[in-house]
């Protein structure tokens, strides 16, 4: 066997190894959900998703916005009632701020209070690239926004979002106390 066929045969060896670890690593993600019994008493139903956090390590970019939209629909789809973006982006527009940026949570709690909404979603995505793909980080919570309290808080590394949307829609329903959706 040659020199180069040899390289080349451990290289693929090697890619593949690291390929399969980082494969299982996204399978076997964690998610972690902390809901606070006292906040979850109160009726959070109509909520505004506010623009996310993005923290990218490397050169690839990506944008809060499509990251709170996709939130927006899957909470709509749990049974919450999410305002519209485009009236949360016009809201902050009013308040001489960047729609396309993340505000800080007492900025998100004053907008809520104007446009109506029982509760604010704020997150935080972190890009973790990876030699064949990239793995995320999905941090988000619902705060009250007559207490200020947080509602229920997610952790979820490693994992798909449908995934975190989906336990997030089932540790909801196991709560009696929280009304879900008649339909």
């Amino acid at each position: 066997m040659n020199f180069r066929k040899m390289i080349f045969y451990i290289l693929t060896g090697i890619a593949i190894i690291t390929y399969t670890a980082e494969l299982n690593a996204e399978n076997s993600g964690n998610i972690k959900i902390t809901l606070n019994p006292s906040a979850i008493q109160n009726n959070n139903r109509k909520i505004a998703v506010f623009t996310f956090n993005t923290v990218s390590a490397g050169n690839y970019i990506f944008q809060g916005p499509e990251f709170a939209d996709q939130c927006s629909d899957d909470l709509k789809e749990i049974g919450f009632d999410c305002i519209d973006r485009e009236i949360i982006s016009k809201a902050v527009r009013e308040q001489s701020l960047n729609p396309n940026n993340p505000v800080s949570l007492k900025t998100a709690l004053n907008i809520a209070k104007i446009i109506g909404a029982d509760g604010v979603v704020l997150g935080q995505v972190i890009r973790i690239p990876g030699l064949f793909y990239a793995t995320y980080r999905y941090l988000m919570k619902l705060v009250d926004v007559s207490t200020g309290d947080y509602v229920w808080a997610v952790d979820a590394a490693d994992v798909k979002y449908g995934d975190v949307t989906e336990k997030l829609k089932v540790e909801l329903n196991n709560i009696d106390r929280i009304p879900l959706p008649e339909n």
